[in-house]
């Protein structure tokens, strides 16, 4: 993508910082944009949650249910590098903390990277204060180039941006609204996230796949990876199951 054909994504990403929705959607529209401004290939996004000493709230594109399942109870405890990019407060390459390398040589990158084909990442923390309030976590693939010095201007340039919309997003996790009463349960009960109990409401009200997207302005492909989730906590791998378990 030339920079002439990166202009109508910037501006749209730059639009959806100054005027947040909630962070949860926030940072999902963000992960979609930024995948096409970097020729990226998977992104993720996880807040610190210190005084359960753990990353918490994420939100995933093109990554496996069955391992971010592994990085939730596992690998996020045993990680290398993210600790120590969390530290830097600034745009880093993964290679800047370990080199690639050494890298390869680990368990994280073996029994988890690997597994979905993470192989060249940049990571960059916002924090509000002291208080860390989002990540953003890119990837590309073997067969793409590394990250380089430009990749990592911009997205440092992006990164008190988007540290500023967070702040100013409504929270959904304290939102009041309508799906209250009903997410709740549902996230207590099967461990879901939010987008993943708003998906599961819309999808025991019968609505398509598409319906969902329009209903929670998302993208397709999105809540596609949502439902994968679902199906993965609720231990179920078809739609009529998933609404059997749900409606119990």
């Amino acid at each position: 993508m030339t920079a002439v054909h990166k202009l109508p994504t910037f501006r749209n990403l730059l639009n959806l910082l100054t005027n947040p929705p909630d962070r949860t959607r926030l940072r999902e529209q963000t992960g979609d944009a930024l995948l096409s401004l970097f020729k990226a290939d998977y992104f993720a996004s996880y807040i610190w949650n210190h005084q359960r000493q753990r990353y918490d709230d994420g939100v995933m594109l093109n990554m496996s249910a069955d391992n971010l399942e592994n990085y939730r109870q596992y690998f996020q405890f045993n990680d290398p590098i993210t600790p120590a990019l969390q530290r830097r407060r600034k745009a880093t390459d993964v290679g800047e903390i370990m080199s690639y390398a050494s890298l390869r040589k680990q368990e994280f990158y073996n029994d988890f990277l690997k597994i979905d084909g993470l192989y060249y990442g940049i990571n960059a923390h916002a924090f509000d204060r002291n208080q860390h309030v989002g990540d953003i976590r890119l990837w590309r693939a073997r067969h793409r180039r590394p990250f380089d010095d430009q990749d990592l201007e911009m997205l440092e340039f992006i990164r008190p941006l988007y540290a500023n919309a967070l702040r100013n997003a409504e929270n959904p996790a304290t939102d009041e609204n309508a799906n209250g009463d009903t997410l709740g349960p549902l996230m207590a009960r099967f461990e879901l996230t939010r987008r993943e109990a708003e998906t599961a409401h819309q999808l025991c009200m019968g609505l398509s796949d598409q319906q969902i997207a329009d209903r929670l302005d998302i993208g397709y492909t999105t809540v596609r990876s949502h439902l994968k989730h679902l199906y993965r906590k609720l231990d179920v791998h078809s739609r009529s199951a998933a609404l059997a378990k749900l409606h119990s």
